[in-house]
């Protein structure tokens, strides 16, 4: 009896590892659980307010969706969003910008979700506008805290930071003449000029110069096996799902009800 305990022992030891690469390899074990993915207060791209929570929302969904998993997000105020993915208290970060420091706590997907232009935006009369980076120095920004605004313009000694908790606050401080300019994506402030900021859309414009680097803009899955694994999974489907053109038919579904927004086509490129 001893010997054939210890055999069907043995046998069951050696499956285990089968066990794993079967759970790590298909999306069926894990299509119940409930993941939470953080997401900063973005819109048109994320909000609480928005439609299905917004079109970045929406589409990274839907990229788990054919992967077999659901998925729930969770809108955080930026500086939190980057702590809960470190902690592994959520699955991933949505909509993340590649930096050296997000790379050593989170694992990025390889395909990037969206890519976006920074653009400025400041008064009509301010009285200035700018062609290099040497033209924003003395000058004051409103800076959101914990959004990444890229090596060049941190580089730049002469920018006076002011610090702000969202966009609407710093659009606020812009009208109000307390900082000159702000800097974000462009479909952002054009949405917000369309809506929330329409009446001061007179007073602002935006100004998009080549200075500033296109930012792409990832998934970032924490840095656990499970992490790993479905930052691989999701890269390999949102390829997949752009070659086949159904990442385009979501997105121009998604932003139906923006229409009139040019900045947001640019986005998926």
């Amino acid at each position: 009896m001893i010997p054939r305990l210890s055999l069907v022992f043995r046998l069951l030891i050696s499956a285990v590892p089968l066990v794993v690469v079967a759970w790590l390899g298909t999306s069926k074990p894990l299509a119940a659980a409930d993941f939470e993915i953080a997401a900063g207060d973005w819109p048109p791209f994320y909000g609480e307010t928005l439609e299905a929570q917004g079109v970045g929302a929406q589409l990274t969904r839907a990229v788990f969706a054919r992967m077999g998993h659901e998925v729930t997000h969770r809108i955080y105020p930026f500086k939190r969003v980057i702590a809960r993915v470190s902690a592994a208290a959520v699955l991933a970060a949505d909509c993340v910008w590649d930096t050296p420091e997000r790379r050593q706590i989170s694992y990025l997907s390889e395909e990037p979700l969206m890519v976006h232009d920074l653009v400025v935006l400041r008064r009509r009369d301010a009285g200035w506008s700018f062609e290099t980076m040497t033209d924003l120095s003395s000058k004051r920004v409103a800076v959101i805290l914990g959004f990444d605004y890229g090596a060049r313009l941190l580089r730049n000694p002469g920018i006076y930071w002011s610090l702000s908790p969202d966009l609407p606050s710093s659009i606020r401080q812009v009208k109000a003449d307390r900082v000159d300019f702000l800097i974000d994506a462009r479909e952002v402030l054009e949405y917000a000029l369309a809506t929330e900021f329409q009446m001061e859309r007179d007073e602002l414009v935006i100004e998009h110069r080549t200075v500033f680097e296109r930012r792409a803009c990832y998934v970032a899955f924490n840095r656990t096996l499970t992490g790993e694994t479905m930052a691989k999974a999701f890269s390999e489907t949102l390829r997949e799902m752009k070659a086949d053109g159904s990442y385009d038919r979501i997105w121009t579904q998604a932003v139906q009800s923006l229409e009139g927004l040019e900045g947001l086509a640019g986005a998926r490129e």
